[in-house]
C-alpha cells in the first residue's frame, strides 16, 4: 500500500507523540473517556477537572501509533509546521526528511547527556524535561552535581540547538500557517529555551 507524504513524514518523526514536543494533550468532547482507557492510553483529570492524555503517548511505540483507531480527537488535528510547509511545496520531502533527521540526533545527544545526570528521565515528555531542567539540576549534589556541571555547556548548546529546531519547524505558533484552533489543547512548556540556562 502506498504511503502519503504525510503518513512517511509523520512515521519518520513521532515528536508530536513521543513527548519531544508537548506534555499532554488535552481531550476534546467527543472524545470517550472509556474507550481510551480501553486501549491503555494514560488518561486522566488534571486539577482543574479536564480530561487530558499524558506524553509519552502510551500508545506510541515501535516509532508509529499503536492505538490509532482510537486516539484523541487532537491528535488527528494537529499538524507540525514542517508538514505544513511540505504541503505548500514550500519544503521537499527530502529537506523535511533531513530536518527530522538532524532534529532526532540533537535530541538523541541531549538525552545521552542528560540520562548521565538524571538517570531514567526518559520516563517523562522530553518537553517537561527542557522546561522543568533548571529547577532539576538546582537538586543536584555530590558526584551527578560533579557530573552536571561537568556536562552542562554541552547540555546547554544542546537544549539550546534542539528549542531552535523544534521552534522553526515544529511548534505551529510560529509559523505563517498557525490556526489557533489547530493547537489548543496541546500543553506546550512556555518558551521552553527561555527558561534560562541550566
Amino acid at each position: 500500500m502506498n504511503q502519503s507524504v504525510e503518513e512517511r513524514l509523520c512515521l519518520a518523526c513521532g515528536f508530536c507523540c513521543d513527548g519531544t514536543l508537548f506534555t499532554r494533550v488535552r481531550l476534546q468532547s467527543e472524545d470517550s473517556v472509556e474507550s481510551l482507557k480501553s486501549a491503555e492510553l494514560r488518561v486522566q483529570q488534571d486539577d482543574h477537572g479536564d480530561w487530558i492524555m499524558q506524553q509519552p503517548c502510551s500508545g506510541y511505540r515501535q516509532d508509529a501509533c499503536q492505538t490509532y483507531h482510537c486516539r484523541p480527537a487532537r491528535c488527528g488535528l494537529f499538524r507540525c509546521t514542517l508538514l505544513r510547509y511540505v504541503e505548500a511545496e514550500e519544503v521537499s520531502e527530502a529537506e523535511a526528511l533531513s530536518v527530522i533527521r538532524d532534529t532526532k540526533q540533537t535530541r538523541n545527544q541531549l538525552i545521552t547527556e542528560l540520562e548521565k545526570v538524571f538517570p531514567g528521565f526518559q520516563k517523562k515528555a522530553m518537553a517537561e524535561i527542557l522546561h522543568r531542567l533548571r529547577k532539576e539540576s538546582r537538586k543536584l549534589a555530590g558526584e551527578r552535581l560533579k557530573l552536571f556541571r561537568a556536562a552542562r555547556s554541552t547540555i546547554n548548546q544542546l537544549k539550546n540547538k534542539l528549542s531552535s529546531q523544534l521552534d522553526a519547524f515544529f511548534y505551529v505558533q510560529n509559523t505563517p500557517f498557525h490556526d489557533p484552533a489547530q493547537n489548543d489543547g496541546l500543553n506546550v512548556p512556555k518558551s521552553m529555551n527561555k527558561q534560562g540556562d541550566a
